[in-house]
């Protein structure tokens, strides 16, 4: 079940027509039970639910809430609904399918 989100997801990465989707470069750190983890650059995906729902056929997703998808390797992924409906320059918070907290924001700039 995994594989097969993940793959509708980079489906849905690849198509050209999505409305609401961006590329983006993120800073992202996730909450850990000493603190933060280091912050990673990537490359990230900024989607609304509807569209994660519509690429993996489900209904798991809120559907204007906006979600970011950090691609990490092969066959995984982090999908994070953020608490705010935008991705900024400024630290935001969102939580991912285990309830993990992250701090997600826009550029190439990670303390």
């Amino acid at each position: 079940m995994k594989i097969t989100v993940v793959l509708a997801i980079l489906g849905l990465v690849a198509a050209s027509s999505a409305y609401g989707k961006e590329r983006a470069e993120v800073c992202a750190k996730y909450r850990t039970s000493s603190g933060w983890s280091q912050a990673y650059k990537i490359d990230a995906t900024i989607i609304k639910g509807y569209e994660l729902n519509q690429a993996t056929s489900s209904y798991n997703y809120q559907g204007y809430d906006t979600y970011v998808v950090i691609f990490w390797g092969q066959d995984e992924a982090s999908v994070i609904q953020m608490d705010s409906p935008y991705v900024t320059y400024m630290d935001e918070a969102g939580y991912d399918q285990q309830g993990r907290a992250w701090q997600i924001h826009k550029g190439s700039f990670c303390i």
